[in-house]
């Protein structure tokens, strides 16, 4: 099951193509705010695009298989990233800047003060906030240090639940074109985030392909 959570914490069902079509904000100056704490946050491996051949030739394969023959398939909770880490919504532009370039981690849920997913920020909203910064001014740039990622994360976050088949989630990355993916109980409480690296991890670990059929 997969559903698209906002800014307020709010989820709404899935429809096919909407984060793909989704606009990118222009970024907004924000309050300077605290520093806070330091926060864990999920790190994830660069992959690599899947193509509808693919996915077409593995699902061809897989059905020339009797059922017999087919293994479980795999679950997102078998293979996901947990406990997840997180950054709050009020954590600031230099706080998510230093985890990223120093941790080198690509994606990083973000929170509620109630813990409920609002957003997801990744190192490519980072370094496009920091080039419509910087070609405003320095002033704006040394600004920025001190404002709040909630005007730089990317909201309508789409998540699945732990239960949710990885062949589903593969499908919705390549036609969602997105990389990660956070993994939200019936209880939505944020329990862990999927990446394409994972997917590709096992592809490569649990091979041959029933994983996709």
């Amino acid at each position: 099951m997969f559903v698209v959570w906002n800014e307020g914490g709010i989820k709404a069902p899935y429809v096919s193509g909407a984060i793909r079509n989704r606009k990118v904000r222009k970024v907004a100056k924000s309050h300077p705010v605290q520093r806070p704490e330091p926060h864990h946050v999920d790190l994830a491996i660069q992959g690599r695009e899947f193509t509808s051949g693919h996915i077409a030739d593995t699902y061809r394969q897989g059905s020339e298989k009797s059922p017999v023959d087919r293994k479980p398939a795999i679950l997102a909770r078998q293979i996901m990233t947990s406990p997840v880490v997180t950054l709050p919504m009020t954590a600031s532009f230099s706080h998510a800047w230093d985890l990223v370039k120093n941790k080198r981690f690509r994606h990083v849920p973000v929170v509620s003060p109630e813990g409920k997913l609002v957003g997801i920020l990744s190192d490519r909203d980072l370094f496009r906030a920091t080039i419509e910064f910087l070609s405003e001014s320095q002033e704006a740039m040394t600004e920025a240090q001190h404002a709040s990622i909630d005007h730089i994360m990317v909201v309508q976050v789409l998540s699945a639940t732990p239960e949710t088949e990885i062949r589903a989630i593969a499908r919705v990355f390549f036609y969602e074109r997105i990389g990660a993916m956070p993994l939200v109980n019936d209880r939505e409480e944020l329990v862990g985030i999927l990446t394409r690296s994972d997917i590709l991890r096992t592809v490569v670990n649990e091979a041959p392909f029933e994983l996709w059929v």
